[in-house]
């Protein structure tokens, strides 16, 4: 027969473990964000310098980019994103890329001649 005292320290052996467990889990999923976040960041900047858009900003929120910044066409713009959405763990990219001169010669204003 079990003796009372030994069902005590079976459950008190029992609660600390649980409570050890949910600790760890706890911590572990409130650095989770950050860390992804942070790899994200990483690998999507790799991916668009491998490409030469070395001049492009990116930010991350949870698991969604935006890209902010200048790109010479459409193209380009459409690449950039298409890139960054390759990378895992992305699920949405917010184009914020805008097109036309990216520094050298202002933009040639159109005629006003009548």
């Amino acid at each position: 027969m079990i003796s009372t005292e030994t069902r005590e320290d079976g459950w008190r052996i029992v609660v600390l473990g649980a409570a050890g467990f949910l600790l760890i889990f706890v911590m572990t999923a409130w650095r989770l964000p950050a860390r992804i976040e942070s790899d994200l960041s990483e690998h999507a900047g790799e991916v668009l310098s491998e490409a030469g858009f070395d001049a492009l900003e990116l930010s991350v929120d949870g698991l969604d980019v935006v890209l902010e910044g200048s790109v010479a066409t459409i193209d380009d713009r459409r690449r950039a994103a298409q890139l960054v959405s390759g990378v895992y763990g992305v699920r949405i990219v917010d184009n914020r890329l805008q097109t036309g001169a990216t520094g050298g010669d202002p933009p040639v204003e159109p005629s006003t001649q009548q």
